[in-house]
């Protein structure tokens, strides 16, 4: 019988960063666009400084100003998360569109019947 593995700091503190980060980009920041981004999960390294946000809009598409808006104030999201984690450097946080997070939606909306969703 396969032993399982074990849970690493990493995967718990990218797990607190991912409600950290939606906080972040809900409420701090600057940009109205951010108010319609949810963040779907959170890739930590196991050395603590690369962090992988993946994110989606309300509903479910990819936006050129929101994308900018994320990369822009991906600096000053890794200085809270440094400040709020007590981390010794800033994580460098990189933003991503979660193409899956949105194929499945639309794929549930299909499946629900939503005449919008099949014009598409």
């Amino acid at each position: 019988m396969r032993r399982k593995r074990p849970f690493n700091r990493a995967e718990r503190i990218g797990g607190l960063m991912r409600d950290e980060v939606a906080r972040i980009v809900q409420y701090e920041l600057r940009d109205a666009v951010c108010r319609h981004v949810h963040v779907t999960g959170t890739r930590l390294s196991g050395d603590l400084a690369h962090l992988k946000v993946h994110w989606v809009m309300e509903d479910g598409s990819e936006s050129d100003s929101a994308t900018a808006a994320l990369e822009r104030s991906a600096g000053y999201v890794g200085r809270t998360l440094r400040d709020t984690f007590d981390l010794r450097r800033n994580p460098t946080v990189v933003f991503y569109f979660d193409r899956e997070f949105a194929r499945m939606e639309r794929i549930e909306a299909l499946l629900a019947g939503d005449k919008k969703a099949e014009s598409d």
